[in-house]
C-alpha cells in the first residue's frame, strides 16, 4: 500500500512539473510575440527596411541564394545561420527582393510572370469559365513556367476578377 501512494504521490508531481513548464513555455512564447510586434512598430515609425537592414548582417551565401532566386535554400543557409525556425526564415527571405524566375531558375523578363493574372490565355479563361481551377492552374504552369503558388494567384485572381463583373 505505502509503494502504491508513494507511485500516486509521483505521478502527481510529474503532472504538476510539466503543467508548469507547458505554462511557461507558452508565456515566453506570448512574449516573444509581443517584443516581436514592439520591433515591428519601431521599425514602421522608423520608415526603416527591417529587411533592407538586416540583411548587412546576413551571410554572404544567404545573400548569394537570395539574389539568384533560390528561395527555398536561401531559408535553410538562413535557418543554420541564425537558428530561426522555418516560418521566420519563410518570412525574412521571402522579404528581400527576389528576380522573377521561371522553374529552371532563369530569370524572366514574360509579364506572365512578373505579374501573375495579368494575361492569361485564351484557353487558362476557359477552363476557369467552366470551374476547372486545378486544370486552369496547370495548363498556366506549362504556358507561363511560373511554380505553383504563382499560377495559383493568377488564376485565382482571374476568378475574383469575374466575380466582381
Amino acid at each position: 500500500m505505502d509503494w502504491f501512494l508513494i507511485a500516486i504521490i509521483a505521478v502527481v508531481l510529474l503532472l504538476i512539473i510539466w503543467a508548469v513548464n507547458r505554462s511557461t513555455a507558452g508565456y515566453y512564447k506570448a512574449e516573444i510575440n509581443r517584443l516581436e510586434q514592439k520591433i515591428d512598430f519601431l521599425f514602421k515609425k522608423s520608415e526603416t527596411d527591417y529587411n533592407r537592414e538586416m540583411s548587412a548582417y546576413l551571410p554572404e551565401r544567404v545573400r548569394e541564394l537570395a539574389q539568384a532566386g533560390r528561395k527555398i535554400e536561401a531559408i535553410k543557409a538562413y535557418r543554420l545561420a541564425t537558428g530561426a525556425d522555418l516560418v521566420i526564415a519563410k518570412k525574412f527571405v521571402e522579404g528581400l527582393s527576389f528576380p522573377a524566375t521561371d522553374r529552371l531558375g532563369n530569370e524572366s523578363t514574360s509579364p506572365e510572370i512578373r505579374q501573375p493574372g495579368s494575361t492569361l490565355s485564351p484557353g487558362v479563361k476557359a477552363l476557369v469559365h467552366d470551374r476547372q481551377k486545378i486544370q486552369a492552374i496547370k495548363l498556366y504552369r506549362e504556358q507561363t513556367g511560373v511554380g505553383l503558388k504563382e499560377a495559383k494567384d493568377a488564376v485565382e485572381l482571374y476568378e475574383r476578377e469575374l466575380k466582381l463583373k
